[in-house]
């Protein structure tokens, strides 16, 4: 009779901790991280009774409460994450790169051109003409604040992608710390016989996170933790967590290198932080082919800004000016004895004189040879087989491509992501209806497990006060 009675406690204990899971999975239905529970149940053994030929079983008992969860599903999508990360840091970086370039528009470095060409047109029609000569004096310096402007705001974005370098590195490492953490939590938890599913739900939401960021892998470990590598080295292990840091070599960009280990270079082959870092590219790169962005539109508008002004004061010092004096160079650079680029590029303050700008040759009244050679630049293939509008024109095309090449793959690769988030969901997350019928079913098996303790209490109770001694 008491083996009965303790069976059926087991099974309301049993039933009421499998109750208990339903209500959490139900309450837990709209959390996006959180992992649907089961109650493994089993029997709870059997003992022998002395004159019954067989066993008799001793009730159930909760063996396992399980998350289910397909690691593989997982793996997956560490893999994809990181190529979204990376891609979603070129495409947010291109996106920064065609706002400064401002292309097409009324104010862009096109239009700027069409009125420096336009002046010098102008000016070899009215060489003598003060107004005119005041016209490509202002259209020479709109140029070189468009250019000046240009190159100055991709520097300020390439300073400010290192210092977002250095808060993604600093938000790596709170993360593996935390990783780390949850790992010392979960294993000590675990060895006692508690599951500690609601921490592994925080654990993976995390290196779902990291995996964004960083190219990593995770493996786990048989005692419930898991440990993060980066290229074969260890970011985390068990409780135990190292830092990686953005370190300055040689007064340039940050380098990613792990901490107390002799400059050693992570190797870092996805994620947002790759993305950023090819983005912002070496602090001297010559690079031409937007595998670094930033320096390669820096380079090749430097490249543009060089030749067009090196060809334009080769023609303004063969001339005259009005005065008869040889002509100068018309573009100088801001710092004496360096090459002009867009950065460096300024008019020469000689030309605040309008006299001094050159549109002679010979130095005769209404001789404009030298500001029709000038316009005449506009159609010579000064970039190999390109005009100089070609080839800005091939910049702003070519960094295009690049820009929507990235988008595309930044959406393959959400679309990716997605299918594996819904694949996840179909296997972890929490289904309503089939909550419903668990509960239906355990409260029946709960409500079933009180009607025997309440059969065997009446039998119990019959025993002791109404079998009374024999002869009564």
């Amino acid at each position: 009779m008491f083996q009965g009675l303790s069976s059926a406690i087991s099974g309301l204990y049993t039933n009421k901790k499998a109750l208990d899971t339903v209500s959490h999975n139900i309450a837990n239905s709209n959390n996006p991280y959180y992992v649907r529970q089961d109650v493994i149940q089993a029997s709870n053994g059997y003992t022998n009774v002395v004159g019954v030929n067989g066993q008799i079983g001793s009730g159930v008992k909760i063996a396992d409460i399980r998350q289910i969860r397909d690691r593989f599903l997982d793996q997956r999508f560490r893999n994809e994450a990181d190529n979204k990360g990376y891609f979603d840091a070129r495409y947010s970086i291109f996106s920064q790169v065609e706002e400064i370039m401002n292309e097409p528009s009324d104010v862009g470095l096109s239009e700027v051109m069409d009125g420096l060409w336009n002046s010098f047109d102008e000016l070899s029609k009215d060489p003598d003409n003060l107004t005119v000569r005041g016209m490509v004096r202002e259209r020479a310096i709109a140029f070189v604040e468009t250019v000046n402007h240009m190159s100055n705001q991709l520097s300020l974005l390439q300073v400010n992608l290192n210092k977002e370098i250095s808060n993604k590195v600093e938000e790596i490492n709170m993360i593996s710390k935390d990783i780390a953490k949850l790992n010392g939590l979960i294993t000590q938890s675990e060895a006692t016989g508690v599951k500690a599913n609601d921490l592994r739900d925080k654990r993976n939401a995390l290196i779902d996170r990291l995996s964004l960021n960083i190219n990593i892998n995770a493996v786990n470990k048989q005692n419930g933790a898991i440990d993060i590598y980066i290229g074969g080295r260890s970011l985390v292990s068990e409780e135990n967590a190292r830092e990686i840091e953005a370190k300055t070599v040689d007064n340039s960009f940050f380098e990613i290198t792990w901490k107390n280990s002799n400059n050693s270079k992570v190797e870092i082959s996805g994620g947002y932080l790759k993305g950023i870092l090819e983005s912002r590219g070496e602090f001297d790169s010559k690079d031409e082919t937007y595998s670094s962005i930033i320096p390669s539109v820096k380079n090749r508008l430097d490249k543009f800004v060089n030749t067009v002004a090196t060809k334009i004061n080769e023609i303004h010092k063969k001339g005259v000016t009005l005065l008869g004096e040889p002509g100068q160079d018309f573009f100088v650079s801001k710092r004496n004895g360096s090459e002009i680029d867009a950065s460096t590029i300024k008019l020469n303050d000689n030309l605040d004189t309008l006299n001094n700008i050159v549109a002679s040759l010979s130095g005769d009244r209404g001789d404009g040879s030298i500001a029709k050679e000038i316009m005449d630049l506009r159609d010579l293939a000064l970039f190999e087989n390109q005009t100089a509008d070609n080839y800005y024109r091939s910049i702003i095309s070519d960094m295009g491509v690049e820009a929507n090449r990235s988008m595309i793959m930044l959406e393959t690769h959400n679309t990716i992501i997605q299918n594996i988030q819904n694949s996840r969901y179909a296997v972890s997350g929490v289904s309503m209806d089939e909550e419903m019928a668990n509960m239906l079913k355990f409260q029946h098996s709960y409500t079933a497990n009180s009607r025997v303790v309440n059969a065997i209490d009446e039998m119990i109770e019959n025993v002791v006060n109404k079998m009374g001694r024999v002869g009564n």
